[in-house]
């Protein structure tokens, strides 16, 4: 394979997984006051056992006691207020899940959908020279426009580097490079490759690609897994940092939500587990 054909790869992989994966995404905005509002961070939909959630990083959600944060569905202009508890890993996991009611989710037409947690990986274990994906929402590419969030999402595919040891801990995170300055644009109409503030809280997809080109079988975007969360980003080191999906603990996040008696009207409660 030559340098020309793996770019045409790439390219053609990070098309075909931003279609798949802009269906799962939201940006997060915090509420200034009833006619403004600023974005804040990226969060995903997932489903567990019929019960769907928003998750995010903690540093993300913890906003909230600060200031309500919302969400939004796919190809909808409403914005949703969180209602309900945050379930929060704190660091060095820094993972955070929401429930979403359904009298929300149901409330309007949209085409978001909700990552079966089957498409979560068990382990973060990837090929060498694995192809990786993420779909965030960076402050820069987002405004508020008379009461409304004008937000473009950024897809970048990458690969895994080392992370560096004084910004985390191989036992729990990994890096992913990240460099604007020598991205490649997947055509002419894509933006530069923003400062990624603001993607706090995308998740990191295994595409799974290298792995099914060794084995000699095709590949489609629905065999990708998410393997982490971005969580941090070192400038300096051209590295974006993520935790891994090892510790993510969804089944035991789900069992405790079912324990957790929702307060009506209450937007900042938090339990750590």
């Amino acid at each position: 394979m030559t340098e020309s054909d793996w770019v045409v790869i790439n390219k053609d992989v990070n098309l075909k997984m931003l279609e798949y994966v802009k269906h799962f995404v939201t940006p997060i905005s915090k509420v200034i006051d009833h006619n403004t509002g600023e974005h804040f961070g990226t969060g995903s939909y997932l489903e567990i056992e019929k019960t769907k959630y928003l998750i995010t990083n903690d540093h993300v959600a913890r906003e909230i006691n600060n200031s309500p944060l919302t969400y939004q569905f796919l190809d909808n202009e409403d914005i949703f207020k969180f209602t309900n508890p945050i379930l929060a890993k704190p660091d060095p996991i820094d993972l955070a899940l929401v429930k979403i009611e359904y009298s929300a989710w149901d409330s309007c037409k949209h085409n978001s959908l909700a990552i079966p947690i089957g498409c979560f990986a068990l382990n973060h274990e990837l090929m060498e020279g694995e192809l990786l994906f993420i779909l965030g929402f960076a402050f820069e590419n987002s405004k508020f426009y008379y009461n409304y969030l004008n937000t473009h999402s950024t897809p970048y595919l990458t690969q895994e580097i080392k992370l560096p040891e004084k910004f985390g801990d191989p036992k729990f995170h990994f890096g992913l490079y990240y460099n604007p300055d020598r991205a490649i644009k997947v055509n002419e109409k894509s933006k530069d490759l923003p400062i990624p503030f603001g993607m706090s809280g995308s998740l990191v997809w295994n595409t799974r690609y290298v792995e099914k080109y060794n084995m000699g079988k095709s590949w489609a975007p629905s065999d990708s897994r998410v393997t982490g969360i971005l969580r941090k980003w070192s400038s300096g080191d051209a590295c974006l940092h993520a935790t891994k999906v090892d510790y993510f603990d969804l089944l035991n996040i789900h069992d405790a939500s079912n324990n957790i008696t929702t307060k009506k009207g209450i937007e900042n409660d938090n339990y750590n587990l």
